[in-house]
């Protein structure tokens, strides 16, 4: 195999686990959007970007968390807070 053929071929295996990566955090966004929409209406926009700027581990932490909140201003605190490592 070539240079050329070998850089071709992880530069396609590294596309398609972005493509993955990419897909779950969509699909956990979704999920955690339609929980938030249920429970409060609709998702504020600062919220929304947030999601959006998540890791896929954060954005599965929120949607657990979003069982607990019993308002969007306590979501907001969670954001808020740093996650401890």
């Amino acid at each position: 195999m070539t240079i050329a053929q070998q850089l071709f071929l992880e530069g396609e295996i590294y596309g398609k686990q972005a493509g993955l990566v990419e897909g779950k955090q969509a699909g956990l966004i979704e999920l955690a959007t339609r929980l938030f929409q249920r429970r409060f209406g609709n998702l504020p926009i600062d919220i929304a970007l947030q999601l959006r700027q998540m890791s896929l581990e954060r954005l599965s932490e929120f949607g657990e968390a979003l069982i607990d909140f019993t308002s969007v201003d306590q979501a907001r605190q969670w954001l808020a807070t740093p996650k401890p490592e």
